[in-house]
């Protein structure tokens, strides 16, 4: 029979598992400051029938990682029942107000909802981080399904995931093939969202390391494609249009594909030319640079005609004016009311 010492140890052992468990479960009510050691080292709390370990997956330039060990299942996240295992995100702070903005846990959890929310369980907040599902039976997505989904994200969410040629952002389920993101930090949402706004204010700067990558050119070259052109087609058409354009499914892979020659020029778009474009490539015609910089200088002829003959109407279209429109004209001395004789 145990002796008393060892019945208190195993009781606050317990007790300890228990408060874990109540953490697990409730992550809202959590200490927002946990201690160093938890879980920047890997911790295991554990009674004769359960043990709950973080084990450290890598630390990047934005945030340190772990997964979860459990020996049972446990939802972490309110309102979901999804048991693990997790992946436990605590953003680096940095120097830069902007990339914190970017790489809040906030951010983070509301980005990963919005663009998860019918494929994967929900993400929430733990501790001074957050977590969201590991997810297992997956393999790296491929250059061509990355350069799909980035599109979908695009119309679904109007989102550009800058960094989508990193390996390990996009994954594909090995059963059903679909194609995940699970890494959220650079969907960026240039309209409406302060920090992505902030972010793309200085892009170009922000990312010239990333575009030049010789590794990327050779592994992801559709993807970093993509990515500008979706770039400059925000640029060029307005959200309504864009809207317009996802709705009836012009927002293809040869279609925006076919936007470099423009976007590298850094010519203006128009929805005539852009109609062109999606016609051609619908009739299954190779849209070259040479075409392309061809219909290009057709529809710069076009809208020069209209202008030129807009400008023509105003200048020499008749016109005529009202009895009441000349006495308005005339000098006040001129309009001169004669009695009746």
């Amino acid at each position: 029979m145990p002796s008393s010492e060892q019945q208190s140890e195993h009781s606050q052992q317990e007790d300890k598992v228990l408060e874990t468990r109540e953490d697990l479960k409730f992550p809202h009510d959590l200490d927002t400051q946990p201690t160093q050691t938890e879980p920047l080292q890997p911790s295991t709390q554990s009674s004769s029938s359960s043990s709950y370990i973080w084990t450290v997956l890598g630390s990047g330039s934005y945030n340190k990682v772990w997964r979860s060990d459990f020996s049972e299942p446990m939802p972490l996240v309110l309102g979901e029942s999804y048991p693990g295992p997790w992946v436990l995100k605590y953003p680096i702070p940095s120097g830069d107000s902007v990339t914190n903005a970017m790489n809040s846990s906030e951010r983070a959890v509301r980005v990963w909802n919005e663009i998860n929310s019918q494929s994967l369980p929900k993400a929430g907040y733990y501790k001074k981080g957050w977590v969201a599902p590991y997810i297992t039976n997956t393999r790296p997505a491929t250059d061509n399904e990355i350069a799909l989904k980035l599109i979908d994200i695009f119309c679904k969410q109007r989102r550009i995931v800058i960094d989508a040629a990193i390996k390990g952002n996009f994954l594909t389920r090995n059963d059903t093939g679909e194609v995940l993101l699970v890494d959220v930090d650079l969907a960026l949402k240039r309209s409406n969202s302060l920090a992505s706004i902030d972010f793309a204010k200085m892009l170009d700067r922000r990312t010239a390391h990333y575009w030049s990558d010789p590794l990327l050119q050779q592994e992801k070259p559709k993807t970093l494609e993509i990515t500008k052109n979706l770039l400059y087609l925000e640029d060029q058409f307005d959200s309504p249009l864009i809207d317009e354009l996802c709705k009836q499914g012009l927002l293809t892979l040869k279609n925006i594909q076919a936007l470099t020659w423009l976007s590298v020029n850094r010519l203006p778009l128009t929805p005539s030319l852009f109609q062109k474009i999606a016609t051609l490539n619908n009739d299954e015609i190779e849209v070259t640079d040479i075409l392309l910089r061809t219909l290009y200088k057709i529809e710069q002829a076009s809208q020069r005609t209209k202008f030129i003959s807009g400008v023509t109407s105003i200048q020499f279209f008749p016109m005529t004016t009202s009895s009441v429109d000349e006495n308005m004209e005339k000098p006040e001395s001129a309009v001169i009311n004669h009695p009746k004789k």
